[in-house]
């Protein structure tokens, strides 16, 4: 595989639903390292999102979908589709459907996204139907910035995904992103903190709810910033797909 770790994270997930992986138990090749750095770029060209908070332009965003095979590994892009804030991951702002602005084709086509993807697939607990037939993967790529004198909202809520994988890409006079997970009735289960870019969880999130704080400057004469890859896995896919966006 690619991309690797020797971190049980399949048993993380049966026993408690998430598992936290720090960067330094990411393994990949020399050439997949590159690929994630070309991919890192993408994000310095995020537009801003329509419905920031507050009205300022806090919140920057891409979206696409992908379904995926698990059989043959196979991946294809799906049409843009309009969804609304209650299946969003990001930031609310509003009650309307949205149509963020597409990804990039660099990023689509970026070798380390698929590799990533199918690295993700494999280390959740599946069985029966959903090792074989086609799941969605709506991938999201996402820059929260704090101005000097206010912190920037940010809260990841239930998507509606049955998992969700979520990667730190960058970091900028922050303190980290701090995550809190939730059980049933808003029970607090663990807190903790992404602080190295690929620092990453992952959450059965048919079960389990979350939050990320919001982004802090540590120096207050500077502005920060936060951003975040996230992957959610959706079963079943949509019948409908193409291979153009």
């Amino acid at each position: 595989m690619q991309i690797r770790t020797a971190r049980d994270i399949k048993g993380d997930m049966e026993q408690r639903g998430y598992s936290l992986m720090r960067a330094a138990e990411l393994h990949m090749s020399d050439e997949m390292m590159q690929d994630w750095l070309s991919l890192s770029i993408d994000f310095s060209s995020l537009p801003p999102a329509e419905h920031s908070p507050g009205g300022g332009e806090y919140l920057f965003r891409r979206f696409g979908r992908l379904r995926y095979s698990p059989v043959s590994g196979e991946l294809w892009r799906l049409p843009r589709q309009d969804y609304s804030v209650g299946a969003d991951i990001s930031l609310a702002g509003g009650n309307s459907p949205k149509l963020p602005p597409p990804l990039l084709d660099t990023t689509v086509d970026n070798p380390f996204l698929g590799a990533l993807i199918r690295f993700d697939f494999a280390c959740f607990p599946l069985d029966g139907p959903m090792l074989r037939e086609p799941w969605e993967a709506h991938i999201h790529l996402l820059r929260v910035k704090a101005g000097r004198d206010e912190p920037a909202p940010e809260s990841i809520h239930r998507s509606g995904a049955r998992f969700l994988s979520v990667y730190l890409a960058e970091l900028v006079n922050a303190p980290g992103g701090e995550v809190s997970i939730y059980g049933d009735n808003r029970q607090l289960l663990a807190q903790f903190r992404l602080e190295r870019v690929l620092d990453s969880y992952r959450l059965d999130a048919s079960r389990l709810g979350q939050a990320a704080g919001p982004v802090r400057s540590i120096d207050p004469a500077h502005g920060a910033m936060r951003s975040i890859l996230a992957l959610a896995y959706h079963f079943p896919a949509s019948d409908a797909f193409s291979s153009g966006d």
